[in-house]
Formats: structure tokens, sequence, C-alpha cells
């Protein structure tokens, strides 16, 4: 690999998602790791999360998602359509930690996400998470077929390296913006209602008690609100809909 800046700040100078897509492409050859993947992981307001809530996305309209890899298609079609979002340890303890993960550490005993990533030709590798000044999160790993011995010698004579490459492909993608938001359908008048007294801290049954409608009423229009926004869960749709400015608690 490389030992200067230019390999690095080349990619700064990228002018749109596909140059700076095949950047990250030129980046992989020059690290000696055939498979590298850079993806937000939760935006700011935690409202949006990659890979999980935003549905499948065509690989060749990843980039348009920030998501810049060189990961093989079939990985990353089996990775949304089984979820394996969900399960990842490396995803989770990167909004955890700092420090970089080295695959063969987190993999304690079979996990299917390590067993179906090294049938896609992603035997070892090392992640670096990256915690934004805004709150936000993204990772950058560096992969390869090679037993985890070998690829481990690899990753940690260039750890340094590697972290510095995380934090070059970050600005270049934050130099973008923010991937483009979701469609959401509108909410109703007592969906917002809903929406409102729950960003206060009131229970669904308190709701319900507030606006004259049962309990089982207030968690039907606060499931339909969450659908509708795209969340995971009840935090979730009320942190998005105050930062879409759809209520003012």
């Amino acid at each position: 690999m490389k030992h200067d800046l230019y390999l690095f700040e080349d990619l700064l100078n990228s002018d749109s998602h596909e140059e700076l897509h095949n950047g990250v492409s030129r980046l992989a050859k020059g690290m000696g790791f055939p498979s590298l993947f850079f993806s937000p992981l939760v935006d700011s307001g935690g409202a949006r999360q990659f890979f999980h809530d935003q549905g499948q996305v065509d690989p060749e309209h990843l980039p348009a998602r920030n998501i810049y890899t060189t990961y093989p298609e079939s990985w990353l079609i089996r990775y949304q359509q089984a979820q394996h979002i969900r399960h990842d340890p490396v995803v989770r303890q990167a909004t955890e930690r700092t420090l970089p993960i080295f695959w063969d550490k987190s993999a304690k005993g079979r996990n299917v996400v390590f067993d179906e990533a090294r049938e896609h030709g992603l035997a070892n590798g090392i992640t670096i998470p990256i915690h934004g000044a805004n709150g936000e999160w993204s990772l950058f790993s560096v992969a390869s077929d090679t037993a985890p011995y070998r690829d481990r010698l690899h990753a940690s004579a260039f750890v340094g390296q590697i972290q510095l490459a995380a934090f070059y492909v970050n600005e270049a993608a934050r130099r973008f913006g923010e991937a483009p938001p979701l469609a959401i359908r509108p909410l109703t008048k007592r969906e917002k209602e809903c929406l409102l007294w729950a960003s206060r801290g009131k229970t669904a049954w308190e709701i319900g008690s507030i606006l004259s409608i049962a309990e089982v009423t207030v968690v039907f229009h606060l499931t339909n609100a969450r659908d509708k926004l795209n969340a995971t869960n009840r935090r979730q749709a009320v942190a998005k809909a105050i930062s879409l400015r759809l209520i003012t608690p």
C-alpha cells in the first residue's frame, strides 16, 4: 500500500457519486484488499438507519445513498434480503466503540453473517467505526478471501493507513450531503396528534385519555405513523417527525 496522502486526497476531488465510487475502487486496489465497503449507519437525528429501514437497494444505486463498495454484488443483495444488519456483530460494535474491529475477534462461535460472508469471498477483514461530530455513525471495512491469520497480519501492518483511508472516504462522502430522503406518505391529523403527545412522554393510555379515544386506537395511529416514517420503533418515529418538522413538541 502506498504511504502517501495523494492516494486519499484524490477522493476529495470527486465531483459526483460515480467519481467517488471509482475512487474507492482504485483505493481498494492500492490498499491490497479487493473488497472495500463504506456506509453511513445512523444519521445525526437517529432517524435513518442505512441497510435497515430504507428497503432493499440495488447495488448499482448504492452510491446515490452515499454507500461505496467493491463487495461482490451477490453479497450485497443477500445481506439486504436476509436483513443481516440486525444480527451483524460488526455493525453493533461500530456504534459502541471507536477502535478498529478485527472480524476474527468479533466472530466468537458460529455466526450466520460471517458464515455466509465467507461463502461470498469475504473470509476476514477489519472495520473502522466513524463517529461524526454531529452524532452520525458510519463504518469503513476492508476484507479479502484469504485465511483469517494471513488477513490479520496484512491488516495489522497497515491499520493506521486503513484508518486514514476511512476518514478520507467519510469526508468525501459527507461533502455530497445526506442521501436523498425516502418518500414519506402524509400523516393524518390524528397520527400527528398521537406522535406529539408521545414526544412529550405520554403513554398510549394517557394519549387516549387526552384525545378521548381508546388506547388500542392510539397504538393503531402510532403504528401507522411509524410505518409511514420508515422508523423501526416509536421513539425513532417521534425523532423523525420532529426532524421533518411534522410536529413541534
